[in-house]
């Protein structure tokens, strides 16, 4: 589960990058190496339930809202790009275990 805790304004997911130990990678670069499934879902308050983004590169994080994503590997980092909230918006997907 991740958030984004901005103000205002939105992240597109495709705009974020991952860190895992020192190497960093785009979303969709991430994606082709296996570090998470490019999918995510989230509450629309529009249709009062849950929808999915698939491929998650068309989610945009929005203030104060929950997003659930499947890394598919541990220590991952979720990065916004620079600008695009304010400092404490850093996502983070901490020690995340997955069964395979």
């Amino acid at each position: 589960m991740l958030g984004c805790v901005a103000q205002a304004g939105g992240v597109a997911l495709s705009d974020c990058q991952l860190r895992r130990g020192i190497e960093t990678k785009t979303w969709a670069e991430a994606v082709t190496a296996g570090w998470i499934a490019d999918l995510a879902y989230g509450w629309s308050d529009t249709v009062h339930g849950y929808v999915i983004y698939a491929p998650a590169s068309q989610c945009v994080l929005e203030a104060w809202k929950a997003y659930w994503v499947l890394p598919r590997v541990d220590g991952l980092t979720l990065i916004a790009p620079a600008g695009a909230a304010a400092p404490k918006s850093l996502l983070i997907l901490n020690d995340y275990e997955v069964s395979r």
